[in-house]
């Protein structure tokens, strides 16, 4: 039920109370005789309805209802106005994060490295091999490894991989094989999160929805170089407590 209801229901209820209360104080008379017939004491029945009938009082009764009526009003106009702030707030908020979720995709979609085939010796520094733009398409399609594609090569593909090379070497190894590598990219997640967490414009809990929009933009092969960049020296500090704050592992395989 949405803001608007409860307005018109608070409205109708405040009505039904006002029409109750006039109703009872000009009819009282009516209303004791109902009650308790005979007994009811005539000289007292008309003072009642003297009184009932008293111009000053109704005068009263209604700038109370008016006064009422007032307050009713500002308090749902400061309502309103709360509830305006906060949609602006959190529109704010969206157009520069969909706007860094856009960047977050060109950076994933600019990826590339050169593949290696099975007999060729590692290459340990495992940077990005220059492209060259006048290459034959299916030459280069063969050669290199683009987008989302690449975390899949280097994690599981690329021998040795990083699954691998981590089972074998630990973190340090990880780490000497991914310097340099992914670097734009794993800042600029944490840029991301580093927004949502700071942001004052919306409240904790829109927080973890829209960090729950982010984890959705993560493919199952991001996740594990996401695990062991947590762990590593490149993250450990600043990244890993926004990947648990916000659960950005929780769809991570086993």
């Amino acid at each position: 039920m949405n803001n608007n209801h409860y307005h018109y229901i608070a409205l109708l209820v405040f009505a039904l109370i006002a029409l109750f209360f006039v109703f009872g104080i000009t009819h009282v008379g009516w209303i004791l005789n109902l009650v308790h017939g005979d007994d009811v004491n005539e000289t007292f029945l008309n003072k009642i309805g003297t009184f009932g009938d008293s111009a000053g009082l109704l005068n009263a009764l209604f700038s109370s209802l008016a006064f009422g009526g007032v307050l009713l009003t500002i308090f749902w106009q400061v309502t309103e106005n709360r509830k305006q702030r906060a949609d602006e707030h959190r529109i704010q908020f969206e157009n520069v994060f969909f706007n860094m979720t856009n960047t977050l995709e060109h950076i994933i979609s600019e990826l590339k490295v050169k593949r290696e085939e099975d007999n060729v010796s590692f290459n340990e520094d495992w940077k990005y091999w220059a492209e060259d733009t006048n290459s034959d398409e299916n030459n280069d399609k063969e050669q290199y490894v683009e987008g989302r594609e690449v975390f899949k090569y280097i994690y599981e593909e690329k021998q040795p991989s990083i699954a691998e090379v981590v089972k074998n070497e630990g973190i340090f190894g990880y780490e000497q094989r991914m310097t340099g590598l992914f670097d734009s990219y794993f800042r600029y997640l944490y840029r991301i999160l580093k927004y949502i967490d700071d942001s004052k414009l919306i409240s904790d809990e829109v927080k973890y929805q829209y960090a729950g929009i982010l984890r959705a933009h993560l493919s199952y092969m991001e996740l594990p170089l996401l695990y062991y960049n947590g762990l590593s020296g490149f993250g450990r500090e600043k990244m890993k407590p926004l990947m648990e704050r916000y659960h950005l592992l929780k769809n991570i395989r086993e």
